[in-house]
């Protein structure tokens, strides 16, 4: 990875740790294949807004227009980065995918195009309450529910 300014403990559903290191979106991932997780930094605690992997990161992210520009609008300034080999790669996304619940998992299948490997796996987990993944995609973000 290319500028490090830190280092972050995720823990997925299972309750495993996984050490990333990050650094700001801006600066260019690259580095050794393995899981990459967009947060929002704020407040104190990262959120984590979507969980990926990949031979190559930076080869994923930029591959990923659509999704990167869904996390910006949702307040992305980092990329967190673990290396893994393939068999740990699909198995640390899917337990951080459903333990974190990022909000941008949900429109997954419709942010990626269609052959791309991560389309449909592993099964999205849902965006949390308030959260509209459509508007999300679209540019804008959906208020939550009123309730009367």
């Amino acid at each position: 990875m290319g500028m490090i300014e830190g280092r972050w403990i995720w823990r997925g559903l299972s309750g495993r740790s996984y050490g990333f290191t990050y650094a700001p979106a801006a600066a260019a991932p690259v580095g050794p294949a393995g899981v990459y997780l967009l947060a929002a930094h704020g407040g104190g605690v990262p959120q984590a807004l979507y969980v990926g992997d990949g031979e190559d990161v930076a080869a994923a992210l930029a591959a990923s227009a659509p999704l990167l520009a869904a996390a910006h609008r949702l307040g992305m300034t980092h990329v967190h980065i673990l290396a893994a080999g393939v068999v740990d790669r699909a198995r640390i996304r899917a337990d951080l995918v459903h333990g974190l619940r990022p909000p941008l998992h949900g429109a997954t299948a419709r942010v990626l195009p269609a052959d791309h490997p991560q389309a449909a796996s592993p099964p999205a987990a849902r965006p949390g309450p308030g959260w509209g993944t459509e508007m999300l995609l679209s540019g804008g973000l959906a208020a939550p529910p009123v309730k009367h």
